[in-house]
């Protein structure tokens, strides 16, 4: 179990994001339900939770390119 728990520390690191000074957990899909963290506004999508933000901002889902996806798949009726 020891060698477990120092094997995934790095992990619990990179899995983890410094927002306004404080350690915040990112988003797990498997535990966190997605409409508590997050809300889609047109193209975009923005943080509901300092959880959501943070998972926002590391994964840049903001992106231009990603909005200009998103929007072509809004325009097919494949994003919400």
């Amino acid at each position: 179990m020891t060698v477990w728990r120092a094997c995934c520390a790095p992990l619990r690191r990179e899995l983890s994001f410094e927002l306004a000074n404080a350690l915040v957990r990112l988003f797990h899909p498997r535990r966190d339900k997605w409409n508590e963290h997050f809300a889609v506004a047109g193209a975009q999508v923005a943080g509901k939770s300092d959880l959501g933000r943070a998972t926002v901002a590391l994964l840049n889902s903001n992106d231009v390119d990603r909005i200009r996806t998103r929007d072509g798949l809004r325009k097919l009726d494949l994003w919400p």
